[in-house]
């Protein structure tokens, strides 16, 4: 559609007898933002791409063939009008219906190709390991039985090895992630403080006051270091008894000779 209005840097005013030019409908060549994409398929960097058929649902108008999918994945945007319909899509005229000879149904994509594969590959194993038993069984010499065992225990060992370092390498991932995650919870940045919860099993709260014994030091004993003094003898009478020792009790001032002992 094209009409005509006035320029924004004109300042004249038409007259009274001035008729406005009526519109004029022109259709315009079909181009990529006059399509999308079509049933079973999907847009893919700007292209449409089949979707295999167990990935999609049952359409009637499809299955009855009322609706006919193009081969080329686009449809024309509902309500718009172009011309030249068929540059872009050869096969039908965009509204679903047919305008050249239908794709055969081999074109159509399916699924399953990896689980196919998975059950190629065991039943080549399962053939594999058949033809080898029997050989063991029945045509090996003692000498190849011998060799064969050997060359089967040193795989097992390399098979060992090798499922170990993946456990190691499994494992290693795991307490990272998981080293990253407990640092996000504390407000860390990303997982470069990894023993994070092995420190947090280690720790020990403070004991309550009742738990805690006050140590209380014993009491200072002070030993006398003189020996008792004998009283002197008289004429007629023993010798006086020996001086008896040091009660502290009985001292109430300081000694410099006594010596304090714990």
């Amino acid at each position: 559609m094209s009409f005509t209005r006035r320029r924004m840097e004109s300042s004249c005013i038409n007259g009274g007898d001035y008729k406005r030019p009526l519109p004029v409908n022109t259709t315009c060549q079909c181009s990529a933002t006059d399509v999308e994409c079509d049933w079973g398929w999907a847009r893919d960097c700007h292209k449409c791409t089949q979707l295999p058929d167990d990935k999609l649902p049952t359409c009637p108008h499809v299955k009855d063939g009322s609706y006919r999918v193009s081969s080329s994945g686009f449809r024309l945007v509902h309500g718009d009008v172009c011309s030249g319909v068929d540059k872009i899509i050869f096969d039908t005229d965009g509204k679903g219906t047919g305008t050249g000879p239908a794709p055969p149904p081999s074109r159509r994509r399916r699924g399953g190709g990896g689980r196919s594969a998975l059950f190629t590959l065991f039943v080549l194993l399962l053939i594999v390991a058949g033809l080898a038993a029997a050989w063991f069984g029945f045509v090996a010499s003692p000498a190849q039985k011998a060799g064969a065992l050997e060359l089967a225990g040193a795989a097992g060992v390399f098979c060992c090895g090798l499922w170990a370092l993946a456990a190691d390498g499994f494992g290693a991932l795991l307490a990272r992630v998981g080293a990253g995650a407990g640092a996000l919870r504390l407000g860390g940045r990303g997982g470069a403080y990894a023993p994070l919860d092995e420190e947090l099993n280690y720790f020990e709260p403070l004991p309550h006051a009742e738990d805690v014994q006050t140590l209380v030091p014993p009491p200072l004993q002070r030993a006398s270091t003189g020996d008792g003094g004998g009283g002197g003898g008289g004429a007629n009478g023993g010798g006086g008894g020996g001086g008896g020792g040091f009660d502290p009790r009985e001292d109430g001032g300081d000694d410099d000779d006594g010596v304090f002992r714990l």
